[in-house]
């Protein structure tokens, strides 16, 4: 019997990138390892939680892609950071994408990397979470 209904899948990294600032950087990202040998389907969600949010930081910009280098780029949005109830220096990012992917590389990738950018200040990215349905 083939497969009935939609099927949920969960990507995360749980470890810090530091002083994320005002631009695009290699170093400035969470690799996210596939569960699976293709990701075909629905990007739904990513939930970015941060953390020592300084120098008027209110917005964050994610960039999807499907290498390290930033140039098989998925998506890329910004939103504004919602405070954690009781702080003023830590939060999260939800991007509610909704983007129909197929990946597009051969050979098939291995990771998602997740890039990150704020429109001032700094702030440390302490995990993300990305979900996925098929």
């Amino acid at each position: 019997m083939g497969k009935v209904g939609t099927f949920w899948h969960k990507l995360s990294a749980a470890n810090d990138v530091a002083s994320v600032g005002t631009g695009f950087l290699l170093a400035k990202r969470h690799d996210l390892t596939l569960d699976t040998t293709v990701l075909s389907g629905t990007i739904q969600t990513v939930r970015v939680k941060v953390k020592a949010i300084a120098g008027g930081a209110a917005t964050m910009t994610l960039k999807l892609c499907e290498n390290s280098n930033g140039t098989q780029i998925i998506d890329e949005d910004t939103v504004t950071m919602n405070l954690d109830v009781g702080s003023s220096v830590a939060g999260s990012a939800i991007f509610d994408l909704e983007i129909a992917h197929v990946n597009t590389v051969i050979p098939l990738p291995t990771t998602i990397s997740c890039f990150y950018k704020v429109d001032a200040g700094t702030v440390t990215v302490d995990s993300v979470s990305l979900v996925w349905t098929e």
